[in-house]
């Protein structure tokens, strides 16, 4: 049940931070991109600590100037996703050997590529999928670095016997690039070519490693390897230029199943040695092409003339050399989804955590030692219809999402130290800064200046307390400025208070899905308004509209009330159609039209509210109860919200809520239950325990507040806002935690599996 409303509440949610959460704008990596490429460099580089920033070679590729690393800026229109980067990692690269034994370097060194590449926002199958065959990029790391097909370019040449690359050769005997050149590969799994393009064949198991995707890493010896035991799905790890992602090796056991427990993804594809009913190359020689080449090569038949026969299988061309020495299962009578788990693209339909409600998708393919197995990423052919893929320019207008490498916010903070206060800042590579003081936000002094960089955090400490700091980027040392993002962060600032919010951070918005009537009673939200000035706040209680989300039980006839201290200042149990506009303003779903859905509109000043919400018929079921700044960018603003609720077995307290604007906020997170029976609430929650997540992904939790390791902060943190006191060893919940802007959920369980009256509560730390 919990999941179930966890999903609602979150699908609702969405609506207010619309199209900039969309997994393809989301997943891609930015928080590394405010520091410069690096690379190991020759056979010592697995010791080597000091790593360097210009990248030069003798040989091919490589930097006269420094260059920023993964992806520098995300923007969209309508239809497309544009990706800004320098196709390199932000992740040691290399180093490159030419032999087994790494004696000789490989010759070719990366280089900024300057990408913009493009993906559709909607992606739709294809009749026949384009080839994936030609080589060159098939998909974008969310890195920004190139995915490569399986290929190495090379193809047998029937007339002399040799292998020879691109246009050369025959084109239908293709290398296979993880038994060609897989000694060429850095622990990261990939390398480059003579332009300097750093790329992955096969699995990307460094960028895995920087994702969380069941990667170990050794550093000591700077390699990495497979975890043991999935917990699990693989996160995206890229996307194809189909507009369809491509997720790590691990999926759920059932493709449209979450609760079915997680597993590494079965290849369909199986090498050609007689098994499963494929030719035995081994005996048979390479005479003819297995049946997926015909539809991916647009070829009349898989039977070959003796001109285009292949070398045979032998010790320095074995099973495996060619890409043709792989057969599809199910072209042999095996069953998708039962036999094997992707297609012959490489794909399947199924649900994933970024997709709760099914899409396609490739895999990632490895077998179960880890060592990479074809079709390594996409298969011959894409399954979408490809519209994505490389431009030189932007042709449309376009809105952005997120900006990496010189432009990364700087999202300063400040903290109390025994000689005053320490400003810490997202710093970039390369980067000069000013330090400002002031007492009032509006009279600036300069602390110092050209306060250099110390790479992607850097400090400074000053013994000027209790007011407002400010830093700027100044200058920068000189860097390659190809696919920057177009954007120049020269004169971009944040400041902050002592402690608190960074950046034009707000909150803006909080969602309860909670039970009305019967033993639950009537919930309600309390929240704090704080600041000069005075502007309208929207507070909904909707329920008939809830059928449309498939929440099931909704109240039909929601009666809303808004109170600041014992006085109504507004009630409502119908809504009116003149605030449709201000649901659109402020991001929030419409209501159905007529429907007896519940809405708000007030003008008000710094005060505390209270909005109590019930059935008008005295009937049951569940609502959500909402409330939301109509403009988090003046003052007034939302400082502390809270929402009492019952909670038992069939129903999880879940409360999502919405942080607006740039740089990040501090906020005490508290889940009350046995405390609340010193206010005389009836039937308290004993043993409450208080979840974040983002998604559906659990950022932390708690189920005593005085045995987290912070506890004496919490504390503090709670006096310091004004929140009543718990009572150490009490079974209160509590975080304290500094969330950038998007959609967070809380939920409120009981640990002990009884029923009771609980209390959510969101504090901004001032």
């Amino acid at each position: 049940m919990y999941k179930r409303l966890l999903t609602i509440l979150f699908f609702i949610l969405i609506h207010t931070v619309l199209l900039a959460d969309l997994p393809i704008l989301s997943s891609w990596l930015t928080i590394n991109s405010n520091q410069y490429a690096r690379i190991y460099q020759g056979s010592s580089s697995t010791t080597q600590t000091v790593w360097p920033t210009a990248i030069s070679t003798p040989t091919f590729g490589g930097q006269k100037l420094p260059a920023y690393s993964d992806v520098q800026r995300v923007s969209y229109s309508n239809s497309y996703v544009y990706i800004n980067a320098t196709g390199l990692a932000s992740y040691a690269m290399g180093p490159w050997f030419n032999n087994a034994a790494k004696s000789i370097l490989f010759q070719n060194w990366p280089s900024n590529q300057n990408n913009i590449i493009r993906f559709p926002i909607n992606p739709t199958p294809a009749t026949t999928g384009a080839v994936t065959t030609k080589g060159g990029t098939i998909a974008l790391g969310v890195n920004g670095v190139s995915f490569y097909n399986g290929g190495d370019a090379f193809s047998y040449t029937n007339a002399t016997g040799l292998d020879a690359m691109a246009p050369s050769g025959d084109g239908i005997w293709n290398r296979d690039a993880m038994s060609t050149e897989i000694v060429t590969f850095d622990p990261s799994l990939a390398h480059q070519q003579n332009t300097g393009q750093y790329h992955y064949h096969i699995n990307p198991i460094g960028l895995r490693f920087q994702i969380g995707d069941h990667v170990v890493f050794n550093s000591s010896t700077r390699t990495y390897s497979e975890d043991v035991g999935p917990a699990k799905h693989s996160p995206i790890v890229g996307w194809a230029f189909d507009g369809y992602p491509i997720y790590g090796p691990y999926g759920y056991s059932s493709a449209l199943d979450q609760t079915s427990g997680i597993r590494r993804m079965v290849s369909g594809y199986v090498v050609r040695d007689g098994s499963y009913g494929t030719t035995n190359l081994v005996t048979q020689g390479r005479v003819s092409l297995p049946s997926w080449t015909v539809t991916a090569k647009n070829l009349a038949s898989s039977i070959l003339n003796s001109g285009q026969y292949g070398p045979n299988v032998s010790s320095t061309r074995p099973l495996g050399y060619y890409q043709e020495d792989n057969d599809y299962l199910g072209d042999h009578g095996y069953i998708l989804g039962k036999d094997f788990d992707l297609n012959k693209c490489n794909a399947r339909y199924c649900v994933t955590p970024d997709f709760p409600n099914g899409t396609w998708a490739y895999f990632l393919t490895i077998n179960a030692s880890g060592t990479s197995v074809y079709p390594y990423t996409i298969g011959p052919q894409y399954y979408g219809a490809v519209t994505g893929g490389a431009v030189k320019v932007i042709n449309e207008t376009v809105t952005q999402y997120a900006v990496g490498g010189v432009a990364y916010p700087i999202t300063l903070t400040a903290s109390n130290i025994s000689t005053g206060v320490n400003l810490n800042w997202a710093s970039v590579d390369g980067g000069y800064y000013s330090v400002q003081y002031s007492k009032d936000n509006i009279n600036w002094i300069t602390l110092a200046t050209n306060v250099p960089s110390a790479g992607m955090v850097t400090n400074y400490n000053t013994s000027i307390i209790n007011g407002y700091y400010r830093v700027t980027l100044t200058s920068l040392e000189n860097y390659d400025t190809n696919e920057s993002g177009s954007v120049n962060a020269v004169g971009g600032s944040s400041q902050t208070q002592v402690l608190g919010s960074t950046g034009t951070a707000h909150l803006i918005n909080i969602s309860a899905l909670t039970p009305v009537g019967g033993v639950s009673g009537n919930p309600a939200a309390g929240f704090v308004v704080s600041g000069l000035g005075s502007k309208p706040f929207l507070i909904r209680g909707v329920g008939p509209t809830l059928q449309g989300y498939s929440v099931a039980n909704p109240i039909m006839d929601p009666q809303l009330q808004l109170y600041t201290g014992s006085s109504v200042i507004a009630s409502n149990t119908n809504w009116s159609s003149t605030l449709s506009p201000t649901f659109v303003s402020v991001g929030a779903f419409a209501l159905n039209p007529n429907s007896k859905d519940a809405a708000i509109l007030s003008t008000l000043s710094q005060s505390s509210y209270t909005s109590p919400i019930s059935s008008s018929s005295n009937s049951s079921g569940l609502v959500l109860l909402e409330v939301y700044d109509t403009n988090s960018a003046i003052s007034p603003n939302l400082i502390n919200l809270s929402t009492k609720s019952y909670v038992s077995s069939a129903n999880t307290f879940t409360v999502g809520f919405v942080i607006g604007g740039t740089g990040g906020l501090q906020l005490l997170l508290r889940g009350i239950g046995p405390t609340l029976t010193q206010y005389s609430v009836q039937n308290a929650l004993l043993k409450p325990t208080l979840t974040l997540y983002q998604n559906s992904n659990v950022l932390m939790s708690n189920s005593g507040w005085s045995n987290s390791a912070n506890s004496s902060e919490i504390q503090t943190k709670a006096s310091q806002v004004g929140a009543f006191a718990l009572p150490i060893g009490s079974a209160g919940s509590a975080i304290l935690v500094n969330l950038a802007p998007g959609a967070y959920t809380l939920s409120l369980t009981s640990s002990d599996g009884n029923s009771g009256t609980g209390l959510l509560e969101i504090y901004l730390v001032k």
